[in-house]
């Protein structure tokens, strides 16, 4: 909103994106609950942090949600992954970040790079599903065209492929019918698969997310500790994103049918996009330290 749009008159949004080092989480939500807002989650900070990281390749993000009645809601960040790339530690997302004036108050917010990256993010979080991140491909025409008047394409390329994002990057470029330094990018067998994702859910076909995370070998880790753990441990850990939901046996029959549906091997294109956004997922979540 205030690098590349005339305030909130022209990008709307549900919630504020706060982003600290993990070390200062604890301070950061005090400062806030100290202003009004209350935690989402139950419990204390300490056992939130630890099944978040339990369930990743699940949730994406590190973050804690906060509600303020007048306000609205915060959502604070600290990590992007259990094991983010080095490019996309807080600490280096703050050393490119830009002062901007926004209604009023002048504030540091994310960078060209780091905007289009992080929209790129939000959208494979999203799945590619356009109800939920075509606000990321009208952010990244703009991030585009900013990118594009400071000049220095080869730092941006290499800026993206530093943060192991060049797949969804080069989908957005391509769904933008992007002509520019990213047009390769978005010729990559991934790069297409994710732009099919967006169109065949454009089109009203839904994506089985229980059929996705069945592709994902870290899901599968998870059902064997906690189908060692017993199904009680399974519950205790998702209800960290389910806060005290229980699923009627109907309903998890219902879920069930629909998996086996979802993993006829008819539709090989779907079945193959799935398996490459748990991919590009894992890719930049999960990457090795140096």
């Amino acid at each position: 909103m205030a690098q590349l749009y005339a305030g909130p008159q022209e990008r709307y949004t549900r919630d504020i994106d706060l982003l600290v080092e993990e070390e200062h989480l604890s301070r950061a939500v005090a400062a806030l609950c100290a202003a009004g807002f209350a935690v989402d989650h139950k419990g204390d900070l300490a056992t939130y942090r630890q099944q978040l990281h339990e369930l990743d390749g699940f949730v994406g993000n590190h973050s804690v949600n906060l509600r303020h009645p007048a306000v609205g809601e915060v959502d604070l960040h600290w990590r992007f992954g259990q094991n983010p790339v080095a490019e996309l530690e807080p600490a280096r997302i703050f050393a490119r970040a830009e002062w901007r004036e926004l209604l009023g108050y002048r504030i540091r917010v994310i960078g060209p790079w780091d905007g289009l990256v992080l929209s790129a993010h939000h959208a494979v979080r999203e799945n590619f599903n356009p109800a939920t991140m075509l606000r990321d491909v009208l952010d990244t025409q703009r991030w585009l065209q900013r990118l594009e008047a400071l000049g220095n394409a080869a730092a941006v390329l290499s800026h993206v492929e530093r943060c192991r994002m060049a797949a969804p990057v080069g989908a957005m470029a391509a769904l933008l019918g992007h002509r520019g330094f990213l047009e390769p990018l978005g010729q990559t067998a991934a790069s297409r698969d994710l732009a099919f994702l967006f169109r065949m859910q454009l089109d009203g076909t839904s994506i089985n997310r229980d059929v996705q995370r069945l592709s994902d070998p870290r899901e599968w880790t998870k059902i064997w500790r906690y189908g060692l753990g017993g199904v009680a441990g399974y519950q205790r850990l998702m209800n960290v994103h389910a806060p005290g939901q229980r699923v009627p046996w109907a309903e998890r029959l219902g879920r069930l049918s629909r998996i086996l549906a979802g993993l006829s091997p008819t539709n090989w294109q779907r079945w193959r996009a799935l398996r490459t956004i748990v991919r590009v997922k894992t890719n930049y979540q999960d990457a090795p330290k140096p």
